[in-house]
């Protein structure tokens, strides 16, 4: 599906970024997109494909309709994520394309390995440097930093142009990642879950109404020069305003730049639209010393920006517009066998289990089993830990004073009060004769141990009444001691 918004007959170089992204309907597939750029620094797409699987096969298919539809003459430059059949395409279908490679998805694989924040900052100064001189700088500070690390953007990235002084000065693009694509990913996110031909009716449906707003918006504009790049020259003139000019002639400059430590000269020949910093070449607009420099000679800055980033160019990229479509009611019959539906493949992975939850059953199903456990006196509660440990031991406490009350003939009572847990614990259990207990029961296991425990500490021939007398004769020495 090639979209007609491919009206950039003003520019000398295409910039493209493609990528595709997973559709999540039944029959799963892959949308494989180009998307370009716009003189608003928006996104534009060009062509979509629908396919099975993303490989070589694919992206071959996709790139030979791709370059017969845009074979003019003139240079692509494509952005890319290095997807898996790409890269090899892309040099077999337009041979003399530049072709540079997403930073951002560069730096993802490269924190994996070196997760450092000194490695990361001098990462992207390399990716951003607009000069061999700074990549160089910090290519040395990441060598210097961790060794391996500069042996792997060496080895990996051999090959592919993934510094802005390694890119062509043609496409007047300054991207060094591929957000373009992913932003039209994130755009039809909504729709990627539809059938094929639903799915694209939609796309169709929502980028007419995105070319015709777009055309309008740009039609109250005032400005020659669009508004993001008129935000881009203000930006850069507050930063020029700092700068120290020295004029050699009427269009060369020695521009000082206190940003750097310490402060560092750059070269502008305005003339030949030029930096030593290696920006303006690059992205087609001027940095800026260059602005410092258009300062100073008291020059027009709109004369140094190129025709691509003006508001005749949005409106030419804007101005074919798509066709309506009658609904599917009125299409006459061709007579042609309908398409049957693609075959659904199992994944090779360990299948989901799919666990249904019907509330009300099991609900009632508890009710039931509850009911039959307190019948049976087997009460179903659930009790906090710390209760539960209380409740058994007051248990034991009772179990005990119960034998010694046994033992004495009287009836037990206890000294502490009953826990609501304890009482609802209880009130479960069978009913117990509260008749004191006699001898002819059996000790449990805890009286047993309990008995056994104050035998060890009063001595093993020494009986009850023995204790008793020599309980009261201490208290009454110590009443004694502390009244004299």
């Amino acid at each position: 599906m090639a979209l007609p918004s491919i009206s950039f007959h003003f520019l000398s170089v295409i910039p493209m970024g493609v990528d595709g992204c997973h559709l999540k309907g039944k029959y799963g597939g892959v949308l494989l997109a180009a998307v370009g750029i716009d003189a608003n620094n928006g996104i534009v797409p060009l062509a979509l494909c629908v396919c099975e699987i993303e490989n070589t096969e694919t992206w071959g298919w996709f790139m030979e309709h791709l370059h017969n539809y845009l074979d003019d003459g003139r240079l692509v430059t494509f952005i890319s994520d290095r997807q898996k059949g790409l890269v090899n395409t892309i040099a077999n279908t337009w041979p003399t394309a530049y072709h540079r490679a997403c930073t951002r998805h560069v730096y993802a694989n490269f924190s994996k390995l070196f997760a450092s924040a000194q490695l990361k900052q001098l990462f992207w100064r390399a990716a951003k440097s607009g000069n061999k001189h700074d990549f160089n700088e910090a290519m040395a500070g990441i060598k210097a930093e961790k060794e391996a690390a500069y042996q792997w953007l060496e080895k990996e990235l051999l090959g592919y142009n993934w510094s802005m002084h390694t890119y062509d000065r043609n496409c007047m693009v300054d991207r060094t990642h591929n957000n373009a694509s992913e932003c039209f990913n994130s755009w039809i996110l909504a729709y990627r879950d539809r059938p094929c031909l639903t799915m694209l009716e939609e796309i169709r449906c929502r980028l007419m109404k995105r070319f015709t707003k777009r055309r309008n918006e740009a039609a109250t504009w005032k400005s020659p020069l669009t508004p993001k790049v008129l935000k881009h020259l203000d930006k850069k003139s507050t930063i020029a305003q700092k700068m120290i000019v020295q004029a050699s002639g009427d269009l060369n400059f020695q521009v000082m730049d206190k940003a750097y430590y310490p402060a560092r000269r750059f070269m502008v020949m305005l003339e030949c639209r030029k930096c030593d910093c290696g920006y303006w070449e690059i992205a087609g607009l001027p940095c800026a010393h260059a602005m410092a420099a258009m300062g100073y000679a008291r020059h027009e800055v709109q004369e140094y920006v190129p025709m691509w980033f003006s508001k005749q160019a949005y409106l030419s990229t804007y101005s074919l517009m798509f066709n309506p479509i009658p609904d599917q009611c009125t299409w006459e019959p061709t007579g042609r066998p309908l398409i049957d539906p693609p075959i659904v493949q199992r994944k090779i992975e360990r299948p989901k289990k799919c666990i249904t939850y019907n509330k009300s059953a099991t609900e009632c199903f508890r009710a039931e089993n509850e009911e039959e456990k307190i019948g049976a006196n087997f009460p179903f509660f659930i009790y906090c830990a710390l209760l539960v440990k209380f409740d058994t031991h007051s248990q034991h406490v009772s179990q005990a004073s119960a034998s010694r009350s046994s033992a004495s003939g009287q009836p037990a009572t206890s000294s502490q009060p009953a826990t609501a847990s304890s009482q609802a614990l209880r009130s479960s259990q069978p009913a117990i004769s509260s008749q004191p207990a006699t001898s002819s029961q059996p000790a449990t296991a805890s009286s047993q141990a309990l008995r056994k425990r104050k035998q060890i500490r009063s001595g093993p021939g020494e009986t009850s009444e023995a204790r008793t007398k020599k309980r009261k004769a201490g208290s009454s020495g110590g009443h004694a001691g502390t009244s004299g």
